[in-house]
């Protein structure tokens, strides 16, 4: 399917069936709280367990200050 921009080119549109994208990545990465290698490292680099770890550490420093 074709459209045509507000200023006049032609751009192509691709149903996402026939559209490949690229394969995710396989870098490993170092977790900085386990020392472990992680497929992913989320905020600070840290690993799910590790970052859920966290967060559970801030849950109970806020309901200790809301009391």
């Amino acid at each position: 399917m074709r459209l045509l921009e507000e200023d006049r080119k032609l751009i192509t549109i691709y149903p996402l069936d026939t559209v490949q994208f690229p394969l995710a990545s396989t870098k490993q990465h170092i977790c900085k709280g386990c020392k472990k290698q992680a497929d992913k490292v989320y905020q600070q680099g840290l690993c799910k367990p590790c970052l859920t770890i966290a967060f559970k550490r801030l849950v109970k420093v806020i309901d200790s200050v809301r009391k």
